[in-house]
C-alpha cells in the first residue's frame, strides 16, 4: 500500500508472495495491526489482517548468515525453492538427493522448520515433524599438509552354510568383542544381507563397534562382495576428531592403503 491505511485506494500493484523475505525500515501501529514500511519493494504492508478476523500475514524472523553443513536424509531428496515456503508454486528445480552433503549460507527459522539457503535456492530441514535434513554437522577443516589415514570398509554377503553352528537361526549373532562367547544380545545379521566392515584378521570383521565372525565351525559365512565403501579418519583421533562426521578436503591428495 502507498500508506499505513487499510483501504482499497492505497493498494499498489506489487504483491508480496508467501515465503518472500523483506526488510522493514519503519513500524507503526494502527487499525489493530502493525504497519510495516518496506525498503524493497517500496510501500507499506501489515503483519495481522486489520479488522474482521485477525489473520497473521507477516511475521518477524531472524536471518542468520554464516556457513553450516547439512546432509539430506529423506529418500526422495528435496526440491529447490525460490522462497521460504512449502508451496509447490515455489519449486524451481531438482535439489540435492539423499545422502548429499549441502553447504548452507543463510538460515531462517519459522516454527519447527528451518529454511536453508544453499547454492541455487532454498530447502528446509523438516516438515510436519518429518526430518528431511540432518544438521548442522560437526565438521573439521584440516590444515594444509595434514596427513589423513583412510580406512577402507569392505562389503560382505552373509551366507548360510550347513554345519556352521547357527544354520537354523535367522543369521549370525553380533559379538561385543572378537570372542564367540561375547554375544551382543539378540542382534544378528540376516542371512543373505550385505554388511560393511573392516577385517580385523582372517576370523573377525569389525562393523562399527561390534564384530561378526567370518567363519563358524570352519565354514566361511562372510563372502566378499563387489560393493565397497570408504571411511575417513583423522589422526590424531582426539575427542573432537573422533566425533567428526565429515571432513572437508579441498584440493586434497589422499593416499589409500587397502589391506585385504
Amino acid at each position: 500500500r502507498s500508506g499505513p491505511e487499510y483501504n482499497h485506494q492505497n493498494k499498489l500493484r506489487t504483491r508480496l508472495e508467501e515465503g518472500e523475505l523483506v526488510t522493514v525500515a519503519e513500524r507503526c501501529g494502527g487499525d489493530g495491526t502493525t504497519w510495516l514500511r518496506l525498503n524493497w519493494p517500496q510501500g507499506w504492508a501489515f503483519d495481522v489482517q486489520p479488522r474482521g478476523q485477525a489473520r497473521l500475514r507477516m511475521m518477524e524472523i531472524t536471518l542468520e548468515k554464516g556457513t553450516w553443513y547439512y546432509v539430506v536424509v529423506t529418500g526422495n531428496g528435496i526440491a529447490l525453492r525460490n522462497r521460504c515456503a512449502f508451496s509447490d508454486a515455489c519449486k524451481i528445480g531438482e535439489g540435492p538427493a539423499k545422502g548429499s552433503f549441502v553447504t548452507v549460507t543463510q538460515r531462517v527459522k519459522v516454527g519447527e522448520t528451518t529454511f536453508l539457503h544453499t547454492q541455487g535456492g532454498w530447502v528446509f530441514d523438516c516438515k510436519q515433524g518429518r526430518k528431511l535434513m540432518d544438521g548442522p554437522l560437526a565438521v573439521i577443516l584440516p590444515a594444509p599438509g595434514t596427513r589423513m589415514e583412510v580406512e577402507a570398509e569392505r562389503a560382505f554377503t552373509v551366507v548360510n552354510v550347513p554345519g556352521n553352528g547357527e544354520f537354523s537361526a535367522k543369521g549370525p549373532r553380533y559379538r561385543c568383542t572378537p570372542d564367540l562367547h561375547d554375544v551382543d544380545g539378540n542382534r544378528y545379521a540376516p542371512w543373505g544381507s550385505i554388511v560393511h566392515g573392516v577385517a580385523v584378521d582372517q576370523q573377525w570383521l569389525k562393523i562399527g563397534t561390534r564384530y561378526l565372525p567370518q567363519k563358524l565351525n570352519g565354514h566361511r559365512i562372510l563372502q566378499p562382495s563387489p560393493e565397497a565403501g570408504v571411511r575417513l579418519q583423522s589422526a590424531p583421533t582426539d575427542s573432537k576428531s573422533a566425533n567428526t562426521k565429515f571432513l572437508i578436503l579441498p584440493k586434497a591428495k589422499v593416499e589409500v592403503k587397502m589391506v585385504v
